[in-house]
């Protein structure tokens, strides 16, 4: 069974937006697609691999970010942000299946996406995948690596987020709370995008060659869903 897995870590109501973007990716991807919330997310806690006891002390935005590379190992499939992608799934899930390669992803589109300091990977952007949606094989190398390096670095902020959890914010950062400039810096160990392509871009720069292209990357404003 081919499934598209979506997060809403929140108990907070989708959007309107969200919501008909969530019906298109239904309705179109040709997939099952589960959304897990906070409601079933206990249903796919691995026994022996429990989620990190920092875990809800994250942003609502870092719980997601979390989750993906824990999904993607332990489960695979495809993961997708709730944009208005209205393109069928099935196709790359068969060139993925038809292939040695550990997951298929889209092509980042600029130096920009990139969360990443140094110069050499971000001109590299053109041979890493965009953090939006991908399709993974379970328990895949690099999906180890990922989920391994995604635990560390929960390790890493863990006596941090004790102290200053993000559950003040659903988009909270570092410096405040991301695209809310109302709300100022409360001590919080993570920026933006520190649980997810700070760790994701670095890895796929440093293990090229274990993916596939295919999937489409259109352009969609970020500030439209929020």
């Amino acid at each position: 069974e081919k499934i598209i897995w979506v997060f809403w870590t929140g108990r907070n109501e989708m959007s309107p937006v969200r919501k008909r973007c969530l019906s298109t990716l239904e309705e179109r991807s040709g997939c099952k697609v589960i959304v897990i919330t906070p409601d079933n997310l206990k249903e796919y806690e691995v026994e022996d691999d429990p989620f990190h006891e920092g875990f809800l002390k994250l942003s609502l935005t870092h719980k997601s970010d979390y989750l993906r590379s824990y999904f993607m190992y332990y489960y695979g499939g495809a993961y997708s942000d709730i944009k208005p992608y209205s393109f069928d799934w099935q196709p790359f899930f068969s060139q993925l299946e038809n292939s040695d390669k550990d997951f298929i992803g889209a092509r980042e589109k600029h130096e920009d996406h990139i969360a990443s300091e140094d110069l050499v990977i971000r001109q590299a952007y053109n041979e890493l995948a965009s953090v939006r949606l991908f399709i993974f094989k379970p328990k895949s190398p690099f999906g180890k690596l990922w989920k391994d390096a995604t635990k560390v670095k929960m390790d890493a902020i863990l006596e941090e987020l004790c102290l200053h959890d993000g559950s003040y914010h659903p988009r909270a950062t570092s410096t405040g709370a991301h695209g809310d400039t109302s709300v100022k810096e409360r001590g919080y160990p993570l920026t933006w995008n520190g649980l997810l392509g700070s760790l994701l871009h670095p890895l796929q720069y440093h293990n090229r060659g274990g993916w596939l292209w295919g999937i489409p990357n259109p352009d969609i404003p970020e500030s439209m869903y929020r």
